[in-house]
């Protein structure tokens, strides 16, 4: 590779797609973005149409070519990845045969308490992972039972990364941490396990090859030139998730590194030396040296906020955020009170609960709309401290933790959640998956540094405010164990769906 090549990496992330240039220094020469719809037919559903992320990298990689000086030649190779969980079920000719349910989608509920009931202890064995509405598995399930016509046309089944390769390549691959993530894979072996494959009534024969995810999957084709706008030839690595790319774009290396991700959802990433498996987390293979990673995951963080900026009358822009920030910035530490429950779309790390829904608890005629602003943003903190308690690793936190993904750019939120934890957070700018990505490419090549170029905003935890958000998460924890209860299921529980 040479000092004037680039890697090209293509994040398929949760509603956009985002392509960026990185070159041998780790700098970002050029990126692009493309959206995409997500359908929700019904409360708690949430899928996508596989052509459509096609559709958007097409777009996204015509707008970057246009105005960017590259070389289209200078890119050596092109690295993929996206979020987990979204399985695609495809015909001969790879196109897909319905809608790819996403992460987030709440419908298998009760494929979910079967598998949990019949088989769960196998389950957790063979993946290192609990069964919940996240998963591939329940998905599929969920898909032959409501709509067994597709199944006799399925003939191969894939992932929305591996997807994406196979149009540009030709080949059907995936890599470990993806293959995991569907709830498909024995993490003992790194392979396709018939047992797993068998409750969803699939045969191992219709998954893609598994490959590390720094080997080519193959080399663009004409099809993959004609998407891209960019030469044949070129390699494409088989890639991984999102969360594994972030993590490494971050920095993070060794045993005991964490990462703070504030997205679309939340997470809280440690590196360990073997797996750890522990239900209510969720357990993925790394990207080097045979480690791996636990995550304790929230449903809605950066998605929350969204929906209260829309909600308060602010445009979806960085000035409509801003202005979102400083309305917050009026209400006290604490709100007096006020809490919010970031339970938007249910909630994964620690409850699993699929049902709870958001809450404004504690209201009264003091609270104006800048509370509401701020309890949101401390109901976020709340969330992501509670996943960070899920971990178990309190006493062994660094001193300084870095933060990535677009909730890193809010002021408030960092402050409050620097304080919350008690730990300095390095807001990293620049920092995603889609970095990552291109990073562990140049890396995977030879090239580039041990670490990406590192630019951010330190917090520091504010003593004086420490109090006050001790008081906000005590009473946070115990309105959701009361939520916990009213939410539970039964006769006397609440049913969202049937309200």
């Amino acid at each position: 590779m040479k000092s004037t090549e680039y890697v090209l990496s293509i994040d398929l992330g949760t509603s956009s797609c985002k392509l960026s240039v990185v070159d041998a220094s780790g700098s970002v020469a050029a990126t692009a973005s493309a959206g995409y719809d997500t359908y929700s037919e019904k409360p708690g559903w949430a899928e996508q149409n596989p052509e459509d992320w096609l559709v958007a990298v097409s777009e996204a990689s015509g707008r970057m070519l246009s105005f960017c000086d590259i070389d289209p030649h200078a890119i050596a190779a092109i690295v993929p990845t996206s979020a987990a969980h979204i399985g695609v079920l495809a015909d001969n000719v790879g196109k897909s045969l319905r809608r790819a349910i996403i992460w987030s989608d709440q419908r298998s509920a009760r494929e979910v308490e079967e598998l949990n009931r019949l088989k769960g202890n196998l389950i957790f064995t063979q993946t290192n992972n609990q069964v919940s509405t996240t998963w591939t598995l329940p998905h599929f399930l969920w898909i032959k039972r409501h709509h067994p016509e597709i199944w006799g046309r399925i003939r191969h089944v894939s992932f929305s990364k591996d997807f994406l390769v196979y149009h540009l390549t030709g080949n059907w691959t995936s890599d470990f941490s993806t293959a995991v993530s569907s709830m498909l894979c024995n993490a003992g072996t790194g392979t396709w396990s018939e047992e797993l494959a068998a409750m969803a009534s699939l045969d191992i024969s219709l998954l893609p090859e598994i490959l590390p995810a720094g080997e080519i999957s193959g080399t663009l084709n004409k099809n993959g030139a004609r998407l891209l706008g960019l030469p044949s030839g070129i390699p494409v690595l088989c890639g991984a998730l999102d969360s594994a790319m972030e993590t490494y774009g971050a920095g993070a290396r060794k045993p005991g590194d964490y990462v703070i991700r504030i997205g679309t959802a939340g997470g809280i990433h440690v590196i360990k030396q073997t797996p750890n498996p522990v239900g209510g987390l969720l357990t993925y293979p790394y990207l080097i040296d045979d480690l791996w990673y636990s995550q304790a995951g929230t449903n809605s963080a950066g998605s929350s906020i969204t929906w209260a900026v829309e909600t308060e009358g602010f445009p979806r822009t960085p000035e409509g955020y801003v202005a979102f920030d400083n309305l917050a910035d009026q209400a006290p530490p604490g709100c007096e009170g006020l809490i919010f429950h970031p339970y938007l779309s249910g909630e994964r790390t620690p409850y699993w609960n699929s049902d709870l829904r958001g809450t404004f608890s504690g209201v009264s005629f003091r609270h104006g709309k800048a509370h509401f602003a701020r309890a949101v943003l401390e109901g976020v903190a709340c969330s992501l401290y509670d996943a960070l308690l899920a971990l178990g690793d309190g006493d062994k936190l660094p001193a300084t933790i870095g933060v990535v993904g677009g909730g890193g750019s809010d002021k408030v939120l960092m402050q409050i959640l620097s304080t919350l934890m008690d730990r300095k957070l390095l807001a990293m700018k620049d920092i995603d998956s889609s970095y990552g990505a291109a990073l562990y490419g140049l890396h995977t090549l030879g090239r580039g540094k041990k670490s990406g170029v590192f630019d951010g905003t330190t917090y520091v935890p504010e003593a004086e405010n420490g109090e006050n958000y001790e008081k906000t998460f005590t009473a946070y924890s115990k309105y959701a164990k009361q939520l916990l209860l009213l939410y539970a299921g039964g006769d006397d529980g609440l049913h969202p769906h049937d309200i």
